[in-house]
């Protein structure tokens, strides 16, 4: 159920509190949704019946909802053999164990769940991978490793080339924030924490 919070008094209300309190206590103020944070003039609340997930709320961007499963696939029946004209009549066996059962299709093997989706990597367009993978296999013993093995590595040299490609712009940005902070000083080349005069 969908909570708010007045605008006016800051009292956490359930749905169904929010239109006596608005009609008793704070007149004229306005309601937020304390998951979405989205604000709601008058009686116009009611038309928010449901709102984000708390995975949703704090994952921002790397959410990704789960997939429904759909109702599983109809089991087909194998047809029944008929008799034909030029067949036998049947008989009766004389006992159950003598009649074969009927060949039942081999059951049809369930779909492979839907992998995770895969998190963007950043860019780094100086990557050569043909390069980077030639390398790994050249320094496995005997030509050969496995396939995390060969992943590990090759994340190794991925992460390197994009720390090349950013270093710069993380120096700077390591310069401003260590200027901004009270207690350290930069002189040139040196930081230094500042003394408690």
């Amino acid at each position: 159920m969908v909570t708010f919070c007045c605008d006016c008094c800051n009292a956490s209300l359930k749905k169904g509190k929010v239109k006596q309190h608005l009609q008793s206590c704070c007149r004229g103020s306005s309601v937020s949704c304390i998951d979405c944070g989205k604000v709601f003039q008058g009686f116009d609340f009611e038309q928010h019946n449901s709102c984000i997930s708390e995975a949703e709320k704090y994952q921002k961007g790397l959410y990704r909802p789960k997939q429904k499963r759909g109702p599983p696939p109809p089991k087909t029946k194998a047809p029944e053999p008929t008799a034909t004209a030029t067949d036998p009549a049947p008989t009766t066996p004389a006992t159950p164990a003598a009649t074969p059962a009927p060949a039942s299709p081999a059951p049809e093997p369930s779909p492979a769940p839907s992998p995770a989706p895969a998190v963007a990597l950043p860019d780094c367009v100086d990557f050569k991978w043909k390069h980077a993978m030639k390398k790994v296999m050249k320094q496995a013993p005997a030509g050969t490793m496995t396939l995390a093995e060969f992943e590990e590595a090759l994340l190794t040299q991925y992460r390197d080339c994009f720390v090349e490609r950013i270093r710069d712009s993380f120096k700077e940005m390591c310069r401003e924030k260590a200027k901004s902070m009270k207690h350290l000083a930069v002189d040139g080349d040196h930081v230094h924490m500042k003394s408690d005069d």
